[in-house]
């Protein structure tokens, strides 16, 4: 059982794990967690045991959750915050989840079934509000692609009742308020807008956001960017090896941290 108070939303937030393994320092645990998640798909949490902050987790997804893990132990294609706090407090500290998994529906593309993973681990961030996670948002990659009437009804019914993870939460009545008076008239993102311009807009929004370069290593700022167009003509790199790195928190080029925000 995962309980945490979150302040942002002033409520408190009560998840029941799928299985929980701790201490990631024993091999026989590491060993253990490959064997019973081995090609396996879901969302998976990374908790630092010993944090006095609830929110000091780590969310990912994954088509197969036993790769996915053996990566981040081994500092593969990991997240630096998530590594950062390991190497700082041991693995012994840490706990590995599955908050839920994924059952693969052989009626969907591959597509399909990686945009339903992408929308539940985004239900998670919305939820958790994971400290260790760099980016906020979800597999920005799928900004803007087209999907199919099955996996749209499937998107419908996967945010109905208990598969919702607000499903017998309730909120303040402050926060009730403040929520009727941000969709209300001209405040509602939706006011005078199609669908379509939308997700136009969105895609504007996350190309014209700025891009930090940190070392790694000194976590020292070593160029700031404007947008994320201007970062790619002057490293002369594609659009989906920025949104690769801004998403992963991977290390870029052996030496260089790529983000939205400001690194602390």
């Amino acid at each position: 059982m995962f309980i945490m108070t979150n302040k942002n939303l002033l409520i408190n937030v009560s998840i029941k794990m799928q299985v929980t393994y701790n201490d990631l320092s024993l091999n026989s645990v590491k060993d253990l967690i490959k064997l019973e998640t081995k090609n396996r798909q879901g969302i998976y949490l990374f908790k630092n045991e010993i944090s006095n902050n609830s929110q000091d987790i780590y969310i990912g997804s994954s088509t197969n959750i036993s790769n996915r893990f053996d990566q981040h132990i081994k500092n593969l294609y990991s997240n630096i915050y998530l590594q950062n706090a390991m190497n700082k407090y041991g693995k012994n500290n840490f706990s590995f989840s599955v908050l839920e998994w994924y059952e693969y529906n052989n009626e969907l593309s591959k597509e399909d079934n990686g945009l339903l993973l992408i929308l539940l681990e985004q239900k998670y961030f919305d939820l958790l509000k994971p400290n260790y996670n760099i980016n906020p948002t979800a597999g920005k990659s799928r900004l803007g692609a087209k999907h199919s009437d099955k996996s749209k009804e499937l998107i419908r019914l996967a945010n109905l009742g208990e598969n919702n993870p607000m499903w017998n939460k309730t909120h303040s009545d402050e926060y009730k308020e403040t929520l009727r008076q941000k969709m209300s008239g001209v405040n509602n993102y939706m006011y005078g807008k199609s669908v379509t311009e939308l997700v136009k807009q969105a895609i504007r929004e996350a190309s014209c956001k700025p891009v930090y370069l940190y070392d790694f290593k000194t976590k020292e700022l070593i160029s700031m960017f404007s947008s994320q167009k201007e970062f790619m003509k002057e490293y002369k790199v594609s659009p989906k090896t920025v949104i690769k790195y801004l998403e992963s928190g991977e290390i870029w080029r052996n030496k260089y941290i790529i983000t939205s925000n400001v690194l602390n």
